[in-house]
C-alpha cells in the first residue's frame, strides 16, 4: 500500500502536465502534503478536477477531495462549474462512506445545477444507501422529468423498477 501510494505521488509530481503548469506570478507552486507526501499540485482548475477524478478512480478519496476543494477555489462559488465539482465531492464522500457529507455536497450541486439528471441520480443513490427510499424515489422521478439522456433514462427506469433500490 505504501509503495503504491508513493508511486502514485511520484506520478503526480513528475507528470508532464504537472511540470508544465506555472502560476501566473511566475513563482513555483508550493508542495501540498497529502498522506505524508509532498505533492506538486497544478493550479489549473481543469487539472485539479482531472487529478481528483484519477484519485477517485484509484480509491484515494481524501486526495480526490483535496483536489476537488482546490478546484472549487478557482471557480465562482455559484457557478455551474462549482455544481459539477460539488457533485464530484459528493461522489468521493459516498465512496468513502461518509453519507452525511455526500448528501451536503450533492444538495449543493443540485442547487447549482437544478434539474441535472446525473446529479439527481447520484443524490437518489446516496439517499437510498442512507435508507431513505421515499426520498430516493422522488429524486429519481424528478430526474426522469428533467430530460435525461437515453442511458440515464434507462438507468432511472431500472432503479425505479427495483422499487427505488440501488445495487
Amino acid at each position: 500500500m505504501t509503495r503504491r501510494l508513493l508511486f502514485f505521488g511520484c506520478l503526480l509530481c513528475c507528470s508532464p502536465a504537472a511540470l508544465s503548469q506555472q502560476p501566473a506570478n511566475g513563482m513555483q507552486n508550493q508542495p501540498t502534503v497529502i498522506g505524508g507526501l509532498a505533492v506538486q499540485i497544478p493550479e489549473s482548475v481543469t487539472n485539479q478536477v482531472e487529478l481528483g477524478d484519477t484519485a477517485l478512480r484509484t480509491g484515494h478519496y481524501d486526495f480526490a477531495l483535496t483536489s476537488y476543494r482546490k478546484a472549487l477555489e478557482g471557480v465562482g462559488q455559484a457557478s455551474k462549474s462549482a455544481g459539477y465539482v460539488h457533485a464530484r465531492i459528493g461522489e468521493a464522500y459516498r465512496r468513502k462512506g461518509d453519507l452525511p457529507s455526500s448528501l451536503a455536497a450533492l444538495r449543493k450541486a443540485k442547487d447549482l445545477l437544478p434539474g441535472n439528471p446525473s446529479v439527481l441520480i447520484l443524490l437518489a443513490t446516496v439517499l437510498n444507501e442512507k435508507g431513505d427510499q421515499d426520498a430516493a424515489t422522488a429524486e429519481l422521478k424528478a430526474a426522469l422529468k428533467s430530460s435525461p439522456s437515453k442511458q440515464e433514462e434507462q438507468r432511472i427506469r431500472q432503479l425505479l423498477g427495483n422499487g427505488g433500490a440501488h445495487k
